[in-house]
C-alpha cells in the first residue's frame, strides 16, 4: 500500500479541490476575484505596444446571474485609430468624433480564477510541513501570476495583430501570428494551467517530497 501514496495524494487533491470550490461558491469568492482580475489587468495592460489602448470592464449583472457565460469585457482601441477618426471628422466638418473599438468577452473565473483554487488545494494536499506548504504556495503563486500575465499578453498581441489594419498595433508577420495563435490555444486550456501549477509546486517542494518517497518506498 505504501507504493500507492501518489495515487492517494491525487485522490486527496481532488477531494480538497471540490470542497474548496464549494466554499468559494458559498462565500462568493468569485466576486472578489472578478474585481481583482479587472483591476490587475487594467493596471498592467491599459496601454499596449505602440499606441494600443485596452480596457477591462465588468459585464453588467454577470455576477448576479451564474448562468451568464462571460463576466469581463475587453475593449481594444488605439491612438492611431483615434487620430484617423479626428482627421475624418475635420474633413467632413463634424464636431463629434466616432470610431468603433473591438470588443471580446471572457470568462475570468473559468480561465483564471479556478486555477487559484487548484493551487491552494495542491498546497494543502502535498505531504509537507505547514512551513513548506506556505513557501510552496507563495512561490507557486508568484509564478502563476507571471503565467497569467503572459497569457493575457499573448491574447492581446494576437487580437491586435488580427485587427492590425484597424489599429496599426501588433504583429504583421502571418507565420508568427499563426504560431502565437497555436500557443494561445495550448495555454488557454485550464488543464495546461493545472499542469503548470503541479510542475511549479513540485519544483518548490522537490527535496521534501524526495525524502518522503524514499521513506514510503
Amino acid at each position: 500500500m505504501k507504493n500507492n501514496w501518489i495515487f492517494k495524494r491525487a485522490l486527496i487533491l481532488v477531494g480538497i479541490y471540490v470542497i474548496l470550490l464549494g466554499l468559494v461558491h458559498l462565500f462568493s469568492f468569485q466576486k472578489i476575484h472578478h474585481q481583482y482580475f479587472i483591476k490587475k489587468n487594467n493596471f498592467f495592460f491599459s496601454t499596449y505596444g505602440n499606441g494600443g489602448k485596452v480596457s477591462f470592464l465588468e459585464i453588467p449583472k454577470a455576477q448576479q446571474n451564474r448562468f451568464i457565460e462571460y463576466d469581463v469585457l475587453i475593449k481594444l482601441s488605439s491612438k492611431q485609430q483615434r487620430q484617423r477618426a479626428i482627421k475624418k471628422a475635420k474633413r467632413e466638418r463634424k464636431t463629434n468624433i466616432t470610431y468603433q473599438p473591438v470588443q471580446y468577452d471572457i470568462n475570468s473565473w473559468a480561465v483564471y480564477g479556478m486555477l487559484y483554487v487548484f493551487l491552494v488545494a495542491l498546497a494543502i494536499a502535498l505531504p509537507l510541513h505547514w512551513k513548506n506548504k506556505l513557501l510552496t504556495l507563495a512561490g507557486s503563486f508568484v509564478l502563476l501570476e507571471l503565467f497569467f500575465l503572459l497569457k493575457m499578453w499573448v491574447l492581446l498581441t494576437l487580437k491586435f495583430s488580427i485587427w492590425y489594419k484597424k489599429f496599426e498595433v501588433g504583429w504583421t508577420n502571418g507565420f508568427l501570428i499563426d504560431l502565437l495563435n497555436y500557443f494561445l490555444i495550448i495555454i488557454t486550456y485550464p488543464f495546461f494551467g493545472m499542469m503548470f501549477i503541479v510542475i511549479v509546486s513540485l519544483l518548490f517542494s522537490s527535496k521534501s517530497l524526495l525524502v518522503l518517497s524514499k521513506k514510503e518506498l
